[in-house]
């Protein structure tokens, strides 16, 4: 775990999925999607276009 890692959490910015490795290998930024809507945490807007493959 970093102290810089920490700050961003404490500082409320989007978690990304290095963020989260670099606080706890083990999870997944998808493990803790319930958790992060539940409380609210914020995240980065969504792209409202609809994917075009």
């Amino acid at each position: 775990m970093t102290l810089e890692a920490v700050r961003d959490v404490y500082a409320l910015r989007p978690l990304s999925q290095t963020l989260v490795s670099s606080l706890n290998a083990e999870v997944t930024l998808a493990d803790l999607a319930r958790d992060i809507a539940e409380i609210g945490y914020p995240q980065p807007p969504r792209d409202p276009r609809p994917c075009r493959w």
